[in-house]
């Protein structure tokens, strides 16, 4: 039951605040000078969003003004250019392994066909079928079960940085604070799986209005898969502020200037 409610509040909560239409209706738009482009800005307005829920603001949509999106796509930049810092590592540390999966079912798909091919010319071989079966289906689960442990760290990790980023509005500190993330997410798995869960089923639903209104994904579904996820981000964000940053809802006004102001927010 909390797990719906949770859900359901994350599709609904922009319209509960008077001005949600002052601070929505230009985003959508940004999807006519590129896709790419309300990508940048949409992951950028989704930490600030973080940030506001975390530290329990009252309002907690983000601004949506012309600068505002500009400052967003900028962060955007950053938080995809990191992205890409986390991708690189596992390939690098497999290819020095010699970890590749692709490369892997290539070979084992060359066994199979140079076997089937062989039993119609009348080859024999030593080994049967279905020990080549097994034998090849375990060796690529293993390469792929190998390859996806990064994700394993890496998806919780990067949260648990993106979430220290907008809390703090230091960028390299956050994704750097290794023991402080690392031990984060530990404490607050069951947060972390109920996060995904929650975000499984907004993108669900998300899907299943796509099918139903087509013309409106580009124009309004993809800011609400980023609405959503921001919710949710944000419920654990809470956590962050709660265990480690008690002194910012203190400190925090209820309207505080948003996180491109910060002193290193670029840095």
């Amino acid at each position: 039951m909390k797990i719906l409610i949770s859900w359901f509040e994350g599709l609904i909560y922009p319209f509960r605040e008077k001005d949600w239409k002052a601070k929505m209706w230009l985003i959508p738009l940004t999807s006519f000078l590129t896709p790419f482009f309300q990508l940048l800005v949409l992951s950028g307005w989704r930490v600030e969003l973080v940030r506001r829920i975390g530290l329990k603001k009252e309002n907690i949509l983000p601004r949506a003004d012309v600068p505002s999106i500009i400052k967003y796509a900028l962060h955007g930049v950053k938080l995809h250019l990191i992205t890409l810092v986390y991708l690189l590592i596992p390939i690098f540390i497999f290819a020095l392994l010699g970890i590749n999966p692709l490369r892997q079912i290539f070979i084992e798909s060359s066994k199979m066909i140079g076997y089937l091919w062989g039993y119609l010319w009348g080859y024999t071989t030593e080994t049967p079928l279905m020990t080549l079966l097994w034998n090849s289906f375990w060796v690529i689960v293993k390469e792929l079960f190998i390859r996806n442990l990064w994700f394993l760290f890496y998806y919780p990790y990067y949260r648990a940085a993106t979430m220290r980023y907008a809390l703090t509005g230091k960028f390299r500190q956050s994704h750097l604070a290794i023991i402080p993330n690392i031990t984060f997410v530990l404490r607050n798995a069951g947060f972390f799986l109920m996060m995904v869960v929650n975000e499984f089923i907004d993108k669900v639903i998300i899907f299943c209005l796509g099918i139903l209104f087509i013309p409106l994904i580009p124009f309004l579904l993809f800011y609400a898969d980023f609405w959503t996820s921001g919710y949710e981000h944000g419920q654990v964000a809470i956590k962050m502020v709660e265990q480690e940053y008690p002194e910012m809802l203190k400190s925090a006004s209820p309207d505080e200037p948003p996180l491109s102001s910060y002193e290193d927010s670029y840095v």
